[in-house]
């Protein structure tokens, strides 16, 4: 990890696209000759972040100029998924076109946008698809597209893909007094510093990162996130304006306890309320579960991810008054219903395992997800309220195996979430039955689900009428077996998280 200084401005660099009428068409009947087997190269993938001083914003811009050889990858790269969340980005400019093998430029019209949904239901998280034209073997797609962050952080830069990739290039574009740390990871890429003349009465350097020849990742099933395998760089602020704002783990414990542990929120309200709901329960465990199930039904999820802008968690009292409330929203109320009945409890927050492994050389807000520690007769237990079906004690299969972030435990903030033994995530299938003179077998077939194969089926199934059910299980029977049949068919359990 090193601390990106500034320097004198001499000369300006200005990175931008040529767009279908420049470098692509040198591209149209080139060939490499490290890669001929290879389905589709990407010939240029260039990244930049760019500070925006006056608004303290970023610029994120990403261009790519792919070479199809094949067919067969069409369905997987004639078209393009670009996410964003707009409670803190928005794509500012989008272009894209497809140059055929003749080197005729057919402009994308076709672009969509979709709200991501996940169990939970949906969150800020918007995607726009953008669909390639006239694709044929030999031809160039090409697509630049820039999103503005009010976080002012630049995004990191993975320099490995599933193609080989001829040159992959990432620039941080920086005023003067501003600086940052990176830290490269599973590889070291060139770098070097381009330095630039006064613009606006700022000085300006551009720090250049980058990989040529980059052969491609191999898919294996179960392999790690590709953050974790390929070559990268990911960057924390140090300076802005000359201003020290460099953290280490320790001042992010403390501001993140002066967050999440605001002695405003408890409030004899709250208290009260904690006391309703636990009235009959006598023991820690059982009022604990009590609560745990108010926050997780009767408090609606809205995902909301955890932005800059979205570090800040609403009053406890608030969250019960509106009835909703995004992951860290149900995780700081939780927190305090447990500690008005005298119940250890902490707030968590958690990088997922699908987003790949905490980055502890960098000190930063690395995390995407809240939940719970609780304490209980000496036992720790993880609570996640926000999902409708996972038992107490449960978490989803993206939450273990990672290091969470205790707020509030002390220094002994970082905790390891060890994943569950494998009967833990179960499914069971006994078949009696008796052959008859025909040779048809008949019987009974009970199938039971564990841990997070019962939260899936739970999930699925709630939703379901009785007829949808009985259809899904026939057609589930059915894919062993074409030829069976159901004559009766009973479910039970559905709504006994414990069970």
């Amino acid at each position: 990890m090193r601390k990106l200084l500034l320097y004198p401005i001499i000369l300006l660099v200005v990175s931008c696209s040529t767009g279908p009428m420049g470098r692509a068409y040198r591209y149209l009947t080139y060939v490499p000759s490290d890669y001929p087997k290879a389905k589709a190269v990407i010939l240029l993938e260039e990244g930049e972040s760019m500070i925006e001083v006056k608004t303290l914003s970023v610029f994120h811009r990403v261009h790519r100029i792919i070479k199809l050889f094949d067919k067969s990858c069409f369905d997987e790269l004639g078209d393009v998924s670009i996410s964003y969340n707009r409670s803190y980005e928005s794509i500012v400019s989008l272009k894209a076109w497809t140059i055929k093998p003749d080197g005729r430029v057919i402009s994308v019209n076709d672009i969509y946008e979709e709200t991501v949904v996940d169990l939970s239901g949906v969150n800020d998280v918007k995607r726009k698809v953008v669909v390639f034209p006239g694709l044929e073997e030999g031809c160039i797609i090409e697509y630049d597209y820039t999103i503005r962050s009010k976080i002012p952080v630049p995004r990191g830069w993975i320099f490995m893909n599933a193609y080989p990739t001829l040159l992959s290039r990432f620039t941080l574009i920086m005023p003067e007094g501003w600086a940052y740390l990176y830290h490269c990871k599973n590889g070291t890429p060139k770098e070097r510093v381009e330095e630039m003349v006064s613009h606006g009465g700022i000085d300006w350097a551009a720090f250049i990162w980058e990989m040529e020849d980059i052969p491609p990742l191999k898919e294996e099933p179960y392999s790690p996130p590709l953050v974790d395998i390929a070559p990268s760089v990911y960057f924390t602020p140090a300076s802005i304006f000359g201003m020290n704002v460099r953290m280490g783990w320790r001042d992010i414990a403390k501001v993140l306890e002066e967050l999440y542990l605001d002695r405003s929120f408890r409030s004899r309200k709250l208290e009260s309320f904690a006391h309703f709901e636990t009235m009959g329960y006598g023991d820690a465990l059982s009022k604990a579960k009590k609560l745990y199930s108010f926050v997780q039904k009767d408090i609606r999820y809205v995902a909301i991810s955890l932005g800059l802008g979205g570090w800040l968690p609403t009053p406890p009292e608030e969250v019960i008054d509106r009835r909703y409330g995004d992951c860290k929203d149900k995780a700081v109320l939780l927190v305090n219903l447990l500690r008005s009945e005298g119940i250890e409890a902490y707030p968590v927050l958690v990088r997922t395992r699908d987003e790949g492994l905490l980055d502890e050389a960098i000190p930063s807000l690395q995390f995407n997800h809240a939940i719970v520690k609780a304490v209980i007769g000496g036992k720790s237990y993880f609570l996640d309220p926000v999902h409708e079906f996972l038992p107490f004690g449960s978490l989803m299969p993206n939450c273990y195996g990672i290091k969470a972030f205790v707020v509030g435990a002390g220094e002994r903030y970082f905790e390891d979430i060890t994943v569950p033994p494998a009967f833990c995530n179960a499914s069971k299938v006994v078949l009696v039955g008796a052959v008859n003179d025909h040779g048809s077998l008949k019987g009974k077939m009970k199938m039971q689900f564990s841990g997070y194969r019962a939260v899936l089926f739970r999930s699925i199934l709630s939703r379901l009428s009785e007829e949808e059910r009985f259809k899904n299980f026939e057609a589930l029977l059915k894919s062993y077996r074409p030829e069976a049949n159901i004559s009766n068919f009973e479910l039970s359990n559905l709504g006994d998280l414990d069970s």
